[in-house]
């Protein structure tokens, strides 16, 4: 669902993405989710219930987050 929603869309835009799905994930099932944001990914809101599931359904939102971050630091000519 991930790569389907960031398929075409600037690091911004799937950062908006990627924070919206974040904020779903911590609300506890509270939450349902703007569909016009997540689209399908907003299935998951009854993951938000069982924390045990929580980081499992986040792993590769945050993997995608922090290789975006990642090629913002090479495309700025930053080394580590």
């Amino acid at each position: 669902m991930l790569s389907d929603l960031v398929m075409d869309k600037t690091l911004d835009e799937a950062d908006v993405i990627v924070k919206s799905f974040s904020e779903l994930m911590a609300s506890k099932g509270t939450a349902t989710g703007d569909p016009q944001i997540l689209e399908d990914a907003v299935v998951f809101a009854g993951v938000s219930k069982f924390p045990g599931r929580v980081k499992c359904a986040l792993l590769g939102w945050m993997a995608f987050k922090d290789a975006a971050i990642q090629s913002q630091g090479l495309q700025t000519g930053e080394s580590k």
